[in-house]
């Protein structure tokens, strides 16, 4: 997103879209883009219920004309002002497909959508749509929650430095999260979990020294993020190296440094293999009170 031009954004239900929009304003006046809002509509009557396909057509027409409307009239109520944009209501039986397909017909480098909340808990709830989403679009996904962000946004950068695997979404990450705070005006820190050694230390043998093992793995951490950073011209002004579970250490900067924007990746791939990798992602996305970008790697 280093160079933010389209922004789509995603309005599902009324309450959503005020909430979308004024985040989406804000990065669109800040980078001077272009703001693109899609509603994905789909009635199964339309399709099984008709039998005539002329009257299927009529109905689906009205349905959409309807849609169209509605969602010109929901933005006008949101008052949110922007220099360019455009409105665009897509049939889709399948929400995250018609998001995506929009997406990558405008060239889109960033899709904002809401994080969908449960009520009485404020845990986000996810469903097939949201995933799919995560895992298929071809540019960042920002999942947005009621928080309004501060005039100086912090945002955090996930990274997972250990894992060889994950060396060129790591540059992703830092590079989105350098590019959100440069826009937004917004201070960047970095974050960095690695996993609880203490219990496996006595398995290695009594000349291990745990401190010393801790010790050694923070600082080719710290060397390495600082290598990307440098090469990338990434300024930031925290760097936190910690042992622990992705999702809480993730939480705890989160939390201690008030962060509005978390930055991560997830990974595009489907099946248990999806599932199991999607862990940390879904993990965080639960925990944290705030919104999150997601990047994807194949």
């Amino acid at each position: 997103m280093q160079n933010l031009e389209n922004i789509l954004v995603v309005v599902t239900r009324e309450v959503d879209c005020t909430l979308v929009l004024e985040k989406a304003q804000i990065l669109a006046a800040a980078a001077n883009a272009n703001t693109f809002v899609v509603r994905v509509i789909y009635d199964d009557v339309v399709d099984s219920g008709i039998p005539r396909a002329e009257d299927a057509q009529r109905l689906k027409t009205f349905i959409m004309e309807a849609e169209e409307t509605y969602l010109e009239d929901l933005v006008k109520n949101c008052n949110a002002k922007f220099q360019n944009i455009e409105l665009a209501t897509v049939w889709n039986k399948r929400q995250w497909e018609g998001v995506k397909d929009v997406a990558e017909d405008i060239g889109a480098d960033l899709i904002i959508k809401v994080a969908n909340l449960e009520a009485r808990s404020q845990e986000v709830i996810h469903t097939p749509d949201d995933w799919n989403l995560l895992r298929n679009a071809k540019c960042p996904v920002m999942l947005v929650k009621p928080q309004a962000w501060e005039s100086v946004p912090a945002i955090v950068a996930a990274v997972d430095i250990l894992d060889e695997a994950h060396q060129e979404m790591n540059t992703a990450i830092l590079e989105e999260a350098d590019s959100l705070a440069k826009a937004l005006g917004g201070i960047l820190h970095i974050v960095n979990a690695y996993p609880l050694f203490e219990p496996w230390v006595g398995e290695l043998g009594a000349g291990y020294n745990y401190e010393k093992i801790k010790d050694d793995i923070e600082s080719e951490l710290q060397e390495s993020i600082l290598g990307i950073a440098k090469a990338g011209g990434i300024d930031f002004s925290m760097l936190q190296i910690r042992e622990g579970k992705p999702s809480m250490v993730i939480r705890d900067v989160v939390d201690e440094c008030s962060a509005d924007l978390v930055v991560m990746g997830t990974v595009g791939r489907s099946g248990v293999a999806g599932l199991v990798i999607g862990n940390t992602s879904e993990a965080v996305l639960h925990v944290v009170n705030t919104d999150v970008v997601t990047l994807r790697t194949k």
